[in-house]
C-alpha cells in the first residue's frame, strides 16, 4: 500500500472515528441504546460505500499500525463482534480491544481522537455486557412471559417481539399484535408504534389506516421519533385525514429533532421548496447534512447533486455511483455514464477507471491499455501489477502498440 493510499485510509478513519462518537452521543435513550448496534452496522455499511472504502484494507492497516490502533481500538473491537470489514465475528477478541481501549494510558495527554475512542469503548462495552448480562435474559420469551401476565408493559412489547420474529416461540403475528395491544395500553410508546405500524399495513389484523394514525398519534406524543416521523407523512399525503403540510413539519420537526434521518431530510426538502414554512435555503441545507451525516442516502443523493451541477468532479462520480447502484434514487445504468463521463472529463481518476473498465470489458484495447496503466500506477485504484499485466496482454492481444512496448519492458 502506497503513501498516498495510506492517507487517505488515515483520513477516512478520522472522519468515520468523529461521525461514530457523534452517533453515540446522540443516541440518548433505552430503545435507542438497546438498537445501536442494528442501527450501527447498517450506518457502517452505508458509510463504507458512500466514501468507497474496503473496510478490510482499513482493518489490515491498523493492524500493521500500533500507533493507530490507540486511537481506533473501539471501533476494530465493533467490526469484530458484528463480522465487518470481513472480520470473522470474535466476542473476545472484540472484548480484548474494548478493555485494551478503556486503559489506554496517560488519559490526560490525549488529544480528541484518542479521547473519543476511549468515550466510545466505553459506551461499547458498557452495551456488551447490558447485552450479554441484562439484555438477552430479559429478551427472551421465557423469562418475559411471567412479568408479562402480571402486567409490566415493557415484558409485554417483548413478548410481542418475540412472537413477531420467532424468538423462542413459534412465530405468529396475531398473537404479536395482541401482546403489543396489552403494552400500548399501559404506556408503552415503542408497542403503540408497533401497533400503528401493524394497522398500516395490516399485519396479523385487517388494514386500518385510521387505527394507524390512532396509535402513531399516541406514540408520537409520547416522544417516539419514528412515530413522529408517520404523523408526518399522514398529514402530507393526507392519509385517512385531511392534508396539513404545516402539522406535516410541526411533525417532521420533532422527529428530526429526536434524530430521525428521514425526517430531517423531510425537512429539508420542505424548506428547499417552502412547503408548510417559508422557503429558506439555508436552513435547507442544514437539514439535508444532518439527514446525510445520519446516513440518509436521499439526501447525500440531493447534496452531491448541487456540487455536481457547480461542476464538482468528486461530486459528479458520486452521482454517477448513486445511479449505477440505486442509492437514494431509481437504478439508472444511462445517467450513471453520463455522470461518470462528465466526472472523468474533470480529471476524476475513479470515473476514468469505471468508463475504461465498461469499455475494455466491451473489447476496445486502447480502453484496456489505460487500465493496465491505472493499475500499474495504482491511479484512481490500489495499485496492482498482476491486474496491469492482465489488462496490458488483453490489449497486446488486440493489436495495441503500446501494450506490446510495456509488456516488453516488463
Amino acid at each position: 500500500m502506497n503513501t498516498q493510499e495510506n492517507k487517505c485510509l488515515i483520513t477516512f478513519l478520522k472522519e468515520f472515528l468523529n461521525d461514530f462518537y457523534h452517533r453515540v452521543l446522540y443516541f440518548n435513550n433505552i430503545d435507542d441504546f438497546e438498537n445501536f448496534e442494528k442501527k450501527t452496522i447498517k450506518w457502517t455499511k452505508e458509510f463504507q460505500n458512500i466514501n468507497h472504502i474496503n473496510l478490510k484494507t482499513v482493518v489490515e492497516l491498523i493492524e500493521n499500525h500500533q500507533e493507530i490502533k490507540l486511537w481506533v481500538s473501539s471501533l476494530i473491537g465493533f467490526f469484530h463482534q458484528h463480522g465487518i470489514g470481513e472480520c470473522e465475528i470474535n466476542k473476545s477478541k472484540a472484548l480484548e480491544l474494548y478493555l485494551f481501549t478503556i486503559n489506554i494510558e496517560n488519559k490526560e495527554n490525549l488529544n480528541d481522537l484518542k479521547s473519543h475512542n476511549i468515550f466510545v469503548g466505553e459506551y461499547l462495552l458498557t452495551l456488551y455486557y447490558y447485552k450479554k448480562i441484562i439484555a438477552n435474559k430479559r429478551n427472551s420469551f421465557d423469562w418475559a412471559i411471567q412479568p408479562a401476565n402480571n402486567g409490566n408493559s415493557l415484558a409485554q412489547y417483548q413478548i410481542g417481539n418475540c412472537y413477531l420474529n420467532g424468538l423462542g416461540i413459534e412465530k405468529n403475528e396475531k398473537k404479536a399484535l395482541g401482546w403489543y395491544l396489552k403494552s400500548a395500553e399501559r404506556g408503552n410508546s415503542n408497542a403503540q408504534y408497533q401497533l400503528g405500524y401493524f394497522y398500516e399495513y395490516g399485519i396479523g389484523t385487517i388494514k386500518d389506516e385510521i387505527k394507524a394514525f390512532k396509535w402513531y398519534l399516541k406514540s408520537a406524543e409520547g416522544g417516539n421519533s419514528d412515530a413522529q416521523y408517520q404523523l408526518g407523512y399522514f398529514y402530507q399525503y393526507g392519509v385517512e385525514i385531511d392534508k396539513d403540510e404545516v402539522k406535516a413539519f410541526e411533525w417532521y420537526l420533532k422527529s428530526a429533532e429526536g434524530g430521525n434521518s428521514d425526517a430531517q431530510y423531510q425537512l429539508g426538502y420542505f424548506y428547499q421548496y417552502g412547503v408548510g414554512i417559508d422557503k429558506d435555503e439555508v436552513k435547507a441545507l442544514e437539514w439535508y447534512l444532518k439527514s446525510a451525516k445520519g446516513g440518509n442516502s436521499k439526501a447525500q443523493y440531493k447534496l452531491y447533486l448541487k456540487s455536481a451541477e457547480e461542476g464538482n468532479s468528486d461530486a459528479q462520480y458520486q452521482l454517477g455511483y448513486f445511479y449505477q447502484y440505486g442509492v437514494g434514487i431509481d437504478k439508472d445504468e444511462e445517467k450513471a455514464f453520463e455522470w461518470y463521463l462528465k466526472s472523468a472529463k474533470g480529471g476524476n481518476f475513479k470515473a476514468q477507471y469505471k468508463l475504461y473498465l465498461k469499455s475494455a470489458e466491451g473489447g476496445n484495447s486502447d480502453a484496456q491499455y489505460q487500465l493496465g496503466y491505472l493499475y500499474q500506477y495504482g491511479i484512481g485504484i490500489d495499485k496492482d501489477e498482476i491486474k496491469a499485466f492482465e489488462w496490458y496482454l488483453k490489449s497486446a492481444e488486440g493489436g495495441n502498440l503500446l501494450a506490446r512496448s510495456c509488456l516488453r519492458r516488463k
